[in-house]
């Protein structure tokens, strides 16, 4: 875990890393670098908005924006309440015919 005093630089070289990596095309850790900074930023709703408007356009052949929803539930930014329904939504997006309205 990144001591609270070295979280803003940690941060701030995170970001860097993933505006390098957008920059010059994929890699291999790309996935793990969004992923880390959505659960570093978990408590800060206007950067989450941020990441969450990144994954709303242009092409996403990462499914980030799948993976953007995946991960705050893993990082505990869906509340319980509302992860069974984020998660019919992915499964719709990905394969319509999985979901059903049969609940």
């Amino acid at each position: 875990m990144v001591d609270a005093d070295k979280k803003p630089d940690a941060l701030k070289v995170l970001d860097k890393l993933w505006d390098l990596t957008k920059k010059k095309g994929e890699c291999k850790f790309q996935e793990t670098l969004f992923r880390n900074r959505m659960h570093l930023y978990r408590d800060n709703n206007a950067i989450l908005a941020n990441i969450k408007k990144e994954t709303e356009t242009g092409p996403d052949p990462n499914a980030y924006k799948q993976l953007y929803v995946i991960q705050s539930i893993k990082s505990g930014i869906i509340p319980d309440p509302q992860v069974e329904k984020e998660l019919t939504a992915v499964m719709a997006s990905l394969s319509p015919s999985s979901v059903t309205n049969d609940t």
